[in-house]
């Protein structure tokens, strides 16, 4: 009897221990013919931030960037974030405000475009804020070509929608593909 108490406590323990252990990575489908790669790659407590850019671009001179930000354990809700975030860019740049794209308690989505000021390019963006398995995380499509965001509007936004948060308890059971994806 003890035996079989001392072997249900240590797998109960060691569950306890993989699940603190656990790696998220964010999977990106990128356009087949469209080259990212990461130039910004921080963690900051328990904060991760990325950026990435086309090919031939770098982080100080970008045409367009998918940025991310990870809330690991955050205690802020989805919707804290989405409205700590919104406020922010607003007083930034409010020449238009954010048309709402979609609204769930973990998943918000938006977009806007807006006008050049002493704090922001012109530019045209996509907003995404969502749950994932340990926290928080955003993820900003900005585009600088107002032309090209609105020619490939439909594109980015499935994109940006079908970014996917991946969970593994074990560091070598990733995705093959690194290019397209960076643990949280």
């Amino acid at each position: 009897m003890k035996k079989i108490l001392l072997l249900t406590i240590s797998i109960f323990l060691i569950s306890i221990a993989q699940m603190a252990l656990a790696y998220e990575t964010v999977i990106v489908p990128f356009p087949p013919n469209d080259m990212w790669h990461p130039v910004l790659h921080q963690k900051r407590g328990n904060e991760a931030i990325l950026l990435y850019v086309p090919n031939g671009q770098s982080r100080n001179n970008w045409t367009r960037g998918l940025f991310f930000h990870s809330y690991k354990s955050s205690a802020r809700s989805v919707s804290q974030i989405f409205s700590t975030s919104i406020n922010e860019m607003t007083l930034l740049n409010s020449s238009q405000q954010y048309e709402y794209l979609k609204y769930t308690p973990e998943n918000v989505m938006v977009t806007r475009c807006i006008t050049k000021n002493k704090y922001t390019p012109s530019q045209c963006e996509i907003f995404r804020v969502a749950k994932s398995f340990d926290g928080v995380i955003t993820m900003h499509y900005i585009n600088k070509n107002n032309k090209d965001f609105h020619q490939n509007f439909e594109q980015w936004m499935h994109i940006i929608d079908d970014i996917r948060i991946y969970q593994s308890y074990f560091r070598d059971n990733r995705v093959l593909d690194k290019e397209l994806q960076f643990e949280i």
